[in-house]
Order: C-alpha cells, then structure tokens, then sequence
C-alpha cells in the first residue's frame, strides 16, 4: 500500500509592502505621553520633597534641639569656682553655642527650645 500525500496548495505571493504615511495623531501621540509621564514624574519629586520638609526635617531639628538643651543644662548644672574675685567680663557665645531657653507659653507648658547663637 503507498500512501499518497494530499496536493498542497501555495499561497499567493504577498504583495511589496507600502510605506504608510504618518498621521498627524501618530507625531502627537508619543509626545504628548513622553510629555505625561514627565509631569508625573515631576510630580512624585515634589511630593517627595514636600514630605522631607514637612516630616524628615522636624526629626532633625527635634535631634538637634535635645542635643543643645542637654548641652546647656549640662553647662549650667556644671559647678561653679565657689571663690571669684573679679567676675569675668560678659561677652557674647560663641556662633553656635546655645545661650538660653525660649518658652512659649501658648504652644504648650513643655515647649522650650535653646537659642543659639548666630541663628
């Protein structure tokens, strides 16, 4: 027995591609998304940057501010030379060095923050 294989039968030959012109759609299209997905991009920066000021810095500045009023009470907790003759001449701290206290009634009976020099 011989087996015979069905006739095949062949595509028809495709025709040369054409070059298709660009609509105006096509040109606008890309840019206007690159245009998008910049402005988003801008925009989670920015939100970024408004969290770091807003929260980021308040836990530096609160660090920094326990530092310096433990520094201060530190100095003025430090005991002093029981016998002066002449007491030494007033004079300004150093820039940086933390000089006082300012309390704020209003903003709470614990608000307190050191001043410091030069600021």
């Amino acid at each position: 027995m011989t087996l015979v294989s069905p006739p095949v039968e062949h595509a028809p030959p495709r025709p040369a591609p054409t070059v298709a012109r660009r609509s105006l759609g096509d040109v606008v299209r890309p840019l206007v998304s690159g245009l998008g997905q910049l402005l988003v991009t801008v925009a989670v920066i920015v939100g970024l940057l408004i969290v770091y000021e807003n929260f980021v810095s308040d836990l530096y500045s609160d660090r920094a501010q326990a530092h310096l009023t433990e520094q201060l009470r530190d100095e003025w907790d430090a005991p002093s030379p029981t016998t002066v003759a002449v007491p030494p001449p007033v004079t300004a701290p150093p820039v940086g060095e933390p000089f006082g206290f300012l309390h704020i009634p209003r903003l709470g009976t614990d608000y307190r923050r050191a001043v410091v020099e030069g600021t």
